[in-house]
């Protein structure tokens, strides 16, 4: 069967297979979940400071979110990224994670005994659009007593040499285009390059605002008592809107 490629496919999976399609919703991914389902079908939350979201794409998104964690473990409600990729590559409870950030050491043969496939999001119309765009960062503490040698080093860690010479073959997930496009590293991580590059190219990029972490803090607490507690979608958008706002004035 091939997977799912749009979110009423989703649906049919979870459906058809109960407990065994998963979205984790720790309150840090419930956020991301959210976001990623809104930018998805072509409205991207947090991107006008009168209101969170267009309201039918707003309730639309917490529905299907909230029929997938119906439908799903109810576990899922304490699992962070790693929680439902380690149960999915660990045996055969889990077949589906839907929203998940790509994690390239589940899909290695050398770090996991059933590695999963990663490919790109499903589609509200408009292809693997709007996905969250996780990562990390690389910086250069300003007390360093070496600062000179801390930026040489971190220019190179980042380089595109490095990245597809060593963090990549090492089993560290590269963040260079050139390692991301290296057909050596592609094949021993099972495709999870090629079949999750689209979804990277049109990934959505969280707002950098001063006031953004508190309301990603707490309006993710806040979905996730929502979901645990069956809150009507209507109701958790409304509350999620006023978040929005407040944490705008604050």
């Amino acid at each position: 069967m091939p997977p799912p490629g749009t979110w009423d496919e989703v649906l049919a999976l979870a459906r058809a297979q109960p407990g065994r399609v998963a979205v984790p919703v720790a309150p840090a991914q419930a956020m991301c979940a959210f976001l990623t389902l809104c930018a998805n079908a072509g409205h991207p939350a947090a991107e006008d400071t009168a209101r969170l979201v267009d309201p039918d794409v707003g309730l639309g998104a917490l529905m299907l979110l909230a029929e997938l964690y119906r439908l799903g473990p109810r576990e899922a409600l304490t699992w962070e990224q790693p929680d439902v990729l380690s149960r999915l590559t660990a045996g055969n409870d889990l077949i589906y994670v839907p929203i998940v950030f790509g994690f390239v050491t589940y899909s290695r043969d050398d770090r996991v005994h059933h590695p999963c496939r990663f490919l790109d999001l499903a589609s509200a119309g408009a292809g693997p659009v709007g996905g969250i765009l996780g990562g990390a960062g690389l910086a250069v503490s300003a007390t360093s007593a070496h600062p000179a040698e801390a930026a040489a080093f971190a220019a190179f860690a980042s380089g595109a040499a490095a990245q597809r010479a060593l963090v990549g073959p090492a089993g560290g997930q590269p963040g260079s285009r050139t390692a991301w496009t290296a057909p050596e590293l592609d094949s021993v991580a099972h495709g999870f390059f090629s079949g999750t590059s689209a979804t990277i190219e049109q990934a959505w990029v969280r707002p950098r605002e001063r006031w953004w972490p508190a309301f990603q803090l707490e309006g993710g607490r806040l979905l996730n008592r929502g979901l645990g507690e069956s809150v009507p979608p209507d109701r958790l958008l409304a509350a999620l809107g006023e978040l929005y706002l407040d944490c705008i004035r604050r």
